[in-house]
């Protein structure tokens, strides 16, 4: 096991994670994700209480980095449940881990470490979120960032983030 893949703050993040009773109901909006590399599987499900505030619940199988996103995408979700709160956080975890974000040095990506803040993300990136949401985005993230050198292992990753922008896209088509 690389420990530095799979430092302390993860395997506390994968250990301590629960799944949440499955939401159920007409108003409810269902999604599964697989990754068949690594055999993860996250079942998500979504119900909008309003048009801004969501209700999200999750059901996750799999390694230790797609429990522990799992884990932080819920943690984050629970301190602000707004859809342009979920979009910005899918958009960021797609963009620290595309392929070219994977080329670059953490400086180029956008991503400046800060002890105080525990990161930051620069300029644009940080997509209409500011502050302290930005902040709590940027630091849930950066526990992540010795994956992006790894291709095989983003996915797991990733695929909480996917669930939750395939269940926001599907709440946005039943309107």
């Amino acid at each position: 096991m690389n420990d530095f893949l799979y430092h302390r703050e993860l395997l506390r993040l994968a250990k301590n994670r629960r799944d949440d009773s499955p939401l159920s109901g007409d108003d409810v909006f269902c999604v599964r994700r697989d990754n068949p590399l690594c055999g993860d599987s996250i079942s998500l499900q979504c119900r909008k209480e309003s048009p801004r505030i969501f209700c999200l619940s999750q059901q996750t199988r799999g390694c230790v980095l797609c429990e522990a996103a799992a884990a932080q995408m819920m943690q984050l979700a629970a301190a602000d449940s707004s859809p342009v709160f979920y979009r910005a956080l899918c958009r960021l975890a797609a963009q620290m881990f595309s392929d070219d974000a994977a080329a670059k040095s953490e400086s180029e990506r956008g991503i400046i470490k800060d002890e105080t803040a525990g990161g930051m993300i620069k300029g644009e990136n940080a997509n209409g979120i500011e502050g302290e949401n930005a902040n709590a985005i940027s630091s849930a993230l950066l526990l992540f960032s010795p994956v992006v050198a790894h291709p095989a292992r983003r996915e797991c990753v990733l695929l909480p983030f996917r669930a939750l922008s395939d269940i926001l896209a599907a709440a946005d088509n039943a309107n």
